[in-house]
């Protein structure tokens, strides 16, 4: 991918969690991802009633849900360029969406992409996409590269999403 000129290059976010790496690129607007390995006897529960806000609270009602939010949370704040005050404000943020998939959203009158997985067992994997238009949604899929690798970066470790609606 050249960029020339004026244009605008990609924007790209890292994350990792124990093993675990991952990494994303946009061209479409400014991204964040987030990659978390669930901790055994870690208490999710009174993470979720410190950080969350109430509808987010009440959509943890498992350990998959709280990580599918806390990762959407830390993704949204890393693209937003914030750190941990933005992710455990109490404020409702990713309480709409599917388990997984990718789906556009509106929050604060911005138009933002969301993208949650589980690409191993006990790993959970978010992606936020702000500053876009609605109609950039669908280039916005298109072009939304993700890889995800164990620190051994085995072959079958390594999911990559390029354009893929789940």
């Amino acid at each position: 991918m050249a960029f020339q000129g004026d244009e605008p290059g990609p924007s790209i976010s890292l994350s990792h969690s124990r093993d675990w790496f991952a990494c994303a690129m946009s061209t479409a607007g400014t991204i964040g991802v987030d990659v978390e390995v669930a901790r055994p006897g870690r208490d999710w529960r009174g993470i979720a009633h410190a950080a969350f806000g109430p509808r987010e609270i009440a959509r943890s009602t498992t350990e998959h849900e709280f990580y599918r939010i806390w990762t959407l949370r830390e993704a949204l704040a890393k693209a937003h360029g914030r750190g941990l005050d933005h992710v455990a404000d109490g404020t409702d943020r990713a309480h709409l969406g599917p388990r997984e998939g990718t789906w556009p959203t509106v929050f604060g009158g911005e138009t933002l992409l969301l993208h949650h997985h589980v690409p191993h067992p006990g790993v959970f994997l978010s992606v936020a996409i702000l500053g876009l238009e609605t109609t950039q949604i669908a280039e916005a899929v298109r072009n939304l590269h993700i890889t995800v690798t164990d620190a051994d970066g085995a072959e079958d470790a390594m999911i990559e999403r390029k354009g893929e609606q789940t």
